[in-house]
Formats: C-alpha cells, sequence, structure tokens
C-alpha cells in the first residue's frame, strides 16, 4: 500500500523495459505491483519506484517480457 501511495500526487513517467523471459520473473512481476528500476542514465542512478501497468510475452527466438511501467 506504502508504495503504490508513494506514486499518487506528482507528474510522472512511462517507461518499457525488455528483460529476458525467466520463470522467477513471471512469478515475481504482476500488474498493480510496484518495481523498482535503477539505470546509469535518465536520472534513474538511484532507483525509481514505478507500478506494471502491462506486461506482453515474446516467446520466439529469444523469449523476452515488456513491462509498461508508470511512476
Amino acid at each position: 500500500g506504502a508504495q503504490f501511495a508513494a506514486l499518487l500526487g506528482v507528474p510522472r513517467d512511462w517507461i518499457e523495459v525488455v528483460l529476458p523471459l525467466r520463470v522467477a520473473d513471471i512469478e515475481a512481476v504482476d500488474i498493480g505491483g510496484c518495481v523498482s528500476v535503477t539505470h546509469p542514465r535518465f536520472g534513474l542512478d538511484a532507483g525509481k519506484q514505478f507500478m506494471v501497468v502491462a506486461i506482453r510475452y515474446e516467446l520466439s527466438g529469444s523469449p523476452t517480457a515488456t513491462l509498461t511501467l508508470w511512476g
């Protein structure tokens, strides 16, 4: 609840993150859940909380999961 409340009330960004598809990821991430994104660019070096609003799976070739994030 506290993670979700921290997302409300200020301007937010939409990003998409493409991850290699692993069973542990499928079980750990769900729509409406909160994840922390850390990246050395884009002002995310300290990490930022995002809410998962969509998940798309690509199973051909090298399987991936694309997370659409808002936060």
